[in-house]
């Protein structure tokens, strides 16, 4: 049975994690644990602080250089997000922005024939919900 090679790509709900010096496993790590011995290969690019714009500049490296059969693009939270500290009102990437890059990311994975599975980012938090 040949080796299948999915590769996770996004930030920090992606990412590898250390927490007191010790590794905390991510879904990647978990994927690679119950599907592993079926021949499925993991690699995780994941890197926290990322942004879809950032994850841009690494794809090439990062993804496809591993010829991935299967492919998990989560991003989001970091494009969504207003730095507010910095006084600013906009997200960090505008939604036309982050959808050009999500569409190129699914373009370039289906041109390689690879199989692209969108995943939603974690929820973020309500405006309403600031205050308590």
């Amino acid at each position: 049975m040949g080796q299948t090679v999915l590769v996770v790509f996004g930030d920090s709900t992606t990412a590898p994690r250390q927490v007191n010096g010790r590794n905390l496993p991510v879904y990647a790590d978990h994927l690679r644990r119950e599907f592993g011995k079926g021949g499925l290969v993991v690699v995780n690019a994941g890197v926290g602080g990322n942004d879809t714009v950032m994850a841009r500049a690494r794809f090439e490296k990062d993804v496809l250089s591993h010829k991935p059969e299967m492919a998990a693009v989560q991003f989001g939270i970091n494009d969504s997000a207003i730095n507010v500290w910095n006084n600013e009102t906009e997200p960090r990437v505008s939604v036309d922005v982050f959808e050009q890059n999500m569409r190129f990311y699914v373009s370039q994975l289906g041109d390689k024939g690879c199989d692209v599975i969108l995943m939603t980012p974690n929820p973020g938090l309500r405006s309403e919900y600031s205050s308590r």
